[in-house]
Formats: structure tokens, sequence, C-alpha cells
């Protein structure tokens, strides 16, 4: 009876959310499965290799197992500035091959829909992701997330409102973030965009749950003025580099290849993006 009972409650809840995603303000969201082929299929173009050190390695996996580090990481890169946005990807394939929970907002296919992006809507579509993920917040607590919670999203504020109703009872997930798509939604004022940094730190700080964490996809000189008085995220901080293949040499016959992996040099301790993530159970709401 209990399992029946669960089972109706599920098919409830997703008509709830089938329902949610015909709200006119949700049929032009950000789609997550796309960003990440399209940044993928970019990544093997250029066929890129992530490289971390040992130092930043051991940081992966601190911030990963302390519940009590800093909620962001700021993942930054040496060199070429597309190497972090590769990393992104990589990142991704890691968390989820360990069944870990994730959403993410990354570069898009179409600079004409970064153009029209706003923070708004980038938080509506983590709300989505999350909701999907995390149904629950559909039917438990005392105000539960419903449909006219995402029908009058006219700032950021509500926006971070909004997807704070939908971590509610989450225990872990990961959020990666490009900090990119934030550039664009703000017409690249750095002001602004170290403010909706700053102000997810505070959502992150302020939930009861400390297992939910943010890596934030930046360049090398981006900065957070408004973040950096948080005095942990000096610790919250790695440092991406990478290689790409040399040009062809010469020699080689039609159909093969030879590489010289000139364009950054690694030291002899860098390894790729090892899956630092411990065994996970793939639930969202318990550890």
């Amino acid at each position: 009876m209990a399992e029946e009972l669960s089972h109706q409650a599920q098919i409830i809840r997703q008509r709830q959310i089938m329902q949610i995603k015909t709200i006119p303000a949700l049929r032009h969201l950000l789609n997550p499965d796309e960003s990440l082929d399209y940044c993928r299929s970019i990544k093997l173009r250029r066929r890129s290799h992530i490289l971390l050190d040992s130092t930043q390695i051991t940081k992966l996996q601190h911030w990963h197992e302390d519940d009590h580090a800093f909620p962001v990481l700021i993942a930054r890169c040496i060199g070429t500035r597309t190497v972090t946005r590769d990393f992104s990807v990589q990142l991704l394939d890691v968390i989820r091959a360990s069944n870990a929970p994730v959403i993410w907002a990354l570069s898009l296919p179409s600079l004409d829909q970064e153009d029209a992006l706003s923070l708004e809507s980038l938080l509506l579509s983590l709300s989505m992701q999350t909701l999907a993920l995390n149904s629950e917040a559909l039917t438990t607590g005392i105000n539960p997330v419903a449909s006219c919670h995402f029908e009058d999203i006219s700032n950021e504020d509500q926006g971070f409102q909004l997807l704070g109703r939908c971590l509610s009872g989450v225990k872990r997930l990961y959020i990666v973030l490009d900090l990119n798509l934030v550039h664009s939604a703000v017409q690249h004022n750095r002001g602004r965009a170290s403010t909706f940094i700053e102000k997810f730190t505070n959502l992150l700080l302020a939930g009861p749950e400390k297992g939910i964490k943010l890596v934030v996809i930046a360049e090398k000189s981006d900065g957070f003025p408004s973040v950096t008085k948080h005095d942990q995220l000096e610790g919250s901080e790695i440092f991406v580099s990478g290689q790409r293949p040399g040009p062809r040499s010469r020699g080689f016959r039609r159909g093969m290849t030879g590489y010289s992996s000139h364009v950054v040099s690694a030291s002899s301790n860098s390894r790729g993006v090892e899956n630092w993530l411990s065994a996970a159970d793939g639930a969202i709401r318990h550890v």
C-alpha cells in the first residue's frame, strides 16, 4: 500500500512539473543537455586535455569531502582561456559518472541566445533542473513549490528565492556555472556579476544543508571583489591548465597523425581530472 501511494504521489508531482513547463516564461529556457553537448563538441574539436597538478587534485578532494568547506569553488585557467570551459565538461562527466546529483548552466550554441539571456532566466533554468531532481519540494513543507512561484519572477532576488524553495530538503547537489553566462546576462558589468555570485554564495551559506556546492567556471582575470570578504574563498580556488595537440609532424602518411604537446607544458606531477568523488548513491535528499 505504501509503495502504491508513493508511486501515485510521484505521478502527481510529474504532472505538476509538466504543468509548470507550460508557463510562457519557461518555454525558452536554457536547455542544459543542449549546452553540454555543444561544449563537449567544442572540446572534442579542440582535442584538448585538461591537467591538474597534485595540489589542485587535493583541493578538489578536500572541498568535496569536507562538510564545512566553503560552498563555492572557483575554477580558473592557466594559459588559454578556453581551458576552464573544457574543464567544465570533464568535471560534469566525472560528477555524473559518480551518480552524484548535478545541475549546470554552460555556454550556449548561439551568441544570440546568450545576448538574450537574463539573470532571471538563468535562475529559472537552475530551478527547473533542481525541481526535476527534487520533485518532493512540490508536496513537502509549509509552503511547497507551486506553479505560481514560477510566474512572477521579475528580478534576480525573486529568482534566488525560487531556487531556494526548489532546494528545500536537498542534502547533496553540485551546481556548475559558467561565469561567461552571468557576464552576458549583465552586459559584462563586472560589479553586477560579482554581486550575483555573492548572492548565490549567501543562499548556500544560509541553507541548513552543507552538501550543496557551487563550481564557478571563470577566467584568470575574473575578479570577485564582493565575495572575497569571505576568508574561505582563498582556499576555494583551483587553477586548471591544458594541452592541445600541436601541429602535424612531417613524414606521416595521410590518415596518420603525429602531434607534439607544445601548447602548454605540463609539469611532471600534472594529471588529468580524476574521479575525486567518492562513490555516491545518486540520492539528492539523503547523504
